[in-house]
């Protein structure tokens, strides 16, 4: 386990790329040189839903040159260096052995580039997936890495599937990795949403959106509520400010390391925020 060699993909995709044809496009390339070798981590999902799903977190589109990331990515020697904190990380959180997967982002997405500084991840129990731009610095792996590793660690204590995941579950998922960024990097690693709530707008998005919903199951109802809706009303990175809030006013009360917070029960942590109510 631990950080895999993808910078071949990297290298076949840009070298089948350049020789596509319109027979052999460029989806097909990043089908064959990427997607298939990613799906070896992802047992039993179809290649198409797992190109689309990954193109919709972050995945650099098909047509983009990544050249520039890939020469980025190798004079930081990005794969050595999130070695070297998934193992600080994994040792000190006693956390599971993962799959870490380093991947070109997604550079012309906004949100990816403006909103979460050019760097975007995906946590599961036995893999983590990092979307990387020209933007992402050591720094920004190091936050990255210790976010979605956290999701990794909260997964294994949580030991639930992902349909039986409730709402407060995802919630403190979020919570407790941004908390985890904020003891091991600092506030200034925290994301753009960090300051655009106060204590008084999130106490009433909670009364109003998500007190009577938090023992809704499936991940799949959550994402509304944990990246907003314009639809429902639900401001943009709520979930996340919502979380961060619990698991920060709870730690507040009692204080934990993060070792310790990973093993703790989802309702126990509300009941000791100040959501309590």
């Amino acid at each position: 386990m631990g950080t895999v060699a993808t910078d071949r993909w990297i290298k076949g995709f840009m070298e089948e790329s350049s020789k596509a044809s319109f027979r052999y496009n460029n989806w097909n390339v990043q089908m064959k040189a990427i997607i298939e070798p990613v799906s070896r981590h992802f047992y039993h999902l179809p290649l198409h839903i797992l190109h689309r799903s990954l193109l919709e977190q972050g995945l650099f589109t098909p047509d983009q040159e990544v050249n520039s990331i890939y020469m980025h990515m190798k004079k930081l020697k990005m794969w050595a260096y999130v070695q070297h904190i998934y193992l600080e990380l994994k040792q000190e959180w006693e956390g599971p052995p993962v799959k870490v997967i380093l991947l070109p982002g997604n550079e012309a997405n906004e949100i990816i580039m403006d909103d979460l500084g050019g760097k975007m991840g995906i946590g599961f129990q036995d893999k983590v997936i990092l979307f990387v731009t020209t933007k992402t610095n050591h720094f920004d792996l190091r936050t990255l890495l210790t976010h979605e590793y956290n999701h990794s660690c909260r997964l294994m204590h949580l030991d639930k599937r992902e349909p039986d995941l409730t709402l407060l579950d995802s919630l403190i998922i979020e919570g407790m990795a941004e908390y985890a960024v904020k003891e091991k990097c600092g506030e200034r690693a925290l994301g753009k949403w960090h300051n655009q709530f106060t204590k008084e707008k999130l106490q009433s998005l909670w009364d109003h959106f998500y007190k009577e919903r938090i023992l809704v199951k499936g991940k799949h109802y959550h994402r509304p509520f944990l990246f907003g809706s314009e639809s429902l009303g639900i401001p943009l990175w709520s979930g996340y400010a919502m979380g961060f809030e619990i698991v920060r006013s709870m730690m507040e009360k009692k204080s934990h390391s993060i070792q310790q917070l990973l093993s703790l029960n989802s309702e126990i942590i509300l009941k000791q925020s100040v959501f309590e109510d």
